[in-house]
């Protein structure tokens, strides 16, 4: 099985452990067999946080969680937990665990998040943002800081709609900016538009947009970006 299992008896000794918990925390059978396992696998910084798991383990609590734990080489392996009571007759007899390595996915989602920044910095020093919009349903679907910050809204509310966006518009510039969204639309293309807001705080400003049409699997305009 691809998560590593193990089988502990009411004092959170193990009893056994399957192949899969060798690869990810490095101890074979006849080296974690008696021994606790919040000793041989939880960080030190994390052992309250896993003594109040063993405690819900206790009263027959079921787990489910992500954590961080360790191998035996010391490194940290972030897994997600899943626990439960192995009962007989109405009586706890024991108590499984089974962890799944997310180490993976993880690293993936900090260097997701750690890309996001870095973008969200580098728009914030150039005073570009990002944007997606949803011509079926009317609604923009995402906005980065930046073009809160530039076309006038709080970066703290929600995502204002379309329409709010649009009367930020100069007057004068209104025609010419719903023309050039429907063409898009209509032809399926990529558009570049300059035009005016009037910015609640800084009064008149020139913006530059550049739009990308997404289509879907129909062939139909699914966003503008």
């Amino acid at each position: 099985m691809p998560e590593a299992i193990v089988l502990l008896d009411t004092d959170e000794r193990i009893l056994q452990v399957n192949p899969e918990f060798t690869r990810v925390f490095g101890y074979a059978q006849e080296e974690a067999c008696g021994r606790l396992i919040n000793e041989l696998v939880v960080p030190e910084e994390l052992l309250a946080e896993a003594e109040e798991y063993a405690r819900g383990g206790l009263r027959r609590e079921r787990l489910n969680v992500e954590a961080v734990r360790k191998h035996k080489d010391g490194t940290r392996v972030h897994v997600s937990i899943v626990s439960g009571p192995v009962s007989v007759a109405g009586s706890q007899i024991a108590e499984y665990v089974i962890y799944r390595d997310i180490t993976k996915r993880k690293r993936a989602e900090q260097r997701l998040q750690e890309s996001e920044a870095y973008l969200e910095e580098a728009q914030r020093l150039i005073q570009t943002g990002s944007w997606a919009w949803s011509p079926a349903a009317g609604d923009i679907r995402y906005w980065s800081e930046t073009c809160y910050r530039v076309l006038g809204f709080d970066p703290a509310g929600p995502l204002p709609r379309f329409e709010e966006f649009f009367h930020r518009i100069h007057p004068d510039d209104e025609a010419a900016s719903s023309d050039l969204f429907e063409q898009s639309i209509r032809d399926k293309t990529d558009f570049e538009l300059g035009y005016r807001i009037v910015h609640p705080e800084k009064g008149i400003r020139d913006i530059h947009a550049v739009g990308h049409a997404v289509l879907d699997g129909s062939g139909m305009v699914a966003a503008i970006k």
